[in-house]
């Protein structure tokens, strides 16, 4: 029998051979956000899981990776609650 991250794993990539953005925003969806929140999140957070399953609740995922082979870069984004819009921001 296989395991459900098997079946993650081939429907992705079924996903990929059929069209690849769909497939790379259906792992940020599901897999960098929705894995963040499960992994790492709190009991304050738990509820939108179930949410973010069936796109109620849209994710992103950012990293930075400040001092790693970037002498002088710096990445700062906000969140402009006038317009809903993340920005970002030159340091």
């Amino acid at each position: 029998m296989y395991s459900d991250a098997t079946i993650l794993i081939v429907m992705q990539e079924t996903t990929a051979f059929m069209d690849m953005s769909l497939a790379v925003k259906a792992g940020v969806q599901w897999g960098l956000f929705g894995g963040s929140v499960a992994s790492l999140g709190t009991e304050k957070h738990f509820h939108m899981l179930d949410k973010c399953q069936t796109l109620e609740v849209r994710g992103c995922f950012a990293l930075t990776e400040l001092g790693t082979h970037q002498l002088h870069a710096s990445a700062c984004v906000r969140y402009h609650v006038m317009s809903s819009e993340l920005i970002s921001v030159a340091r």
